[in-house]
């Protein structure tokens, strides 16, 4: 998509968002094992927190570096052609599994595979580092108060109202000052309280 009169291409937001995302894809999904021939018995993360690779130190020679899950998988039994030994220990997770079927593709941080909106969210926030403290206020659903201030105070104590700072932190806007006080940092407290068009 161009802009007027310049001849720049812009991504879309859409585009942002995907590459955004796409690390948190890459951490949140986990192969299903099947029949084993779709899997990298060391680069694809079917087994636990990540590739097995990751916590094997050394070098592979180029026959293990082809290895794919389905290639352990013998006659004599499960993983009898396993290069390492304490591997099979790692392994016996799958080895109950039939090789019936296409390997495929689940997410990691849900007991049924499916994924969830929180999870991803907290990987997102894992790999951004720094996510922002949560402050348990149930007790605002409680008060007398109608429901939209409810919601406004429950947002606030959760550090959740659309600030320029929370803005900024979701790579949506570029700065995260404050629009009347361009030397302070626009959060809910700023808002609330330090900003001079709040007192």
């Amino acid at each position: 998509m161009g802009t007027a009169g310049t001849g720049e291409k812009k991504e879309s937001i859409l585009h942002l968002g995907q590459h955004e995302g796409r690390d948190t894809m890459i951490q949140g999904v986990k192969w299903t094992v099947r029949d084993g021939f779709s899997i990298s018995l060391w680069f694809d993360n079917w087994i636990g927190p990540g590739p097995l690779r990751n916590l094997i130190a050394g070098p592979l020679t180029q026959e293990e570096f082809t290895l794919s899950v389905s290639n352990l998988r013998e006659t004599n039994g499960p993983y009898t052609s396993c290069p390492f030994r304490y591997l099979t220990i790692l392994l016996d997770s799958s080895a109950a599994v039939p090789a019936q079927g296409q390997d495929s593709w689940a997410w990691a941080h849900s007991a049924s595979g499916d994924f969830t909106s929180k999870s991803a969210y907290d990987i997102a926030e894992k790999i951004m580092g720094n996510p922002r403290p949560v402050a348990q206020c149930n007790w605002v659903w409680k008060t007398q108060a109608h429901y939209r201030t409810q919601h406004f105070l429950w947002l606030a104590s959760q550090d959740r109202l659309a600030t320029r700072d929370l803005l900024h932190h979701r790579h949506i806007v570029s700065e995260n000052n404050c629009t009347r006080c361009p030397n302070s940092t626009e959060t809910t407290l700023h808002i609330l309280r330090d900003c001079d068009a709040a007192k």
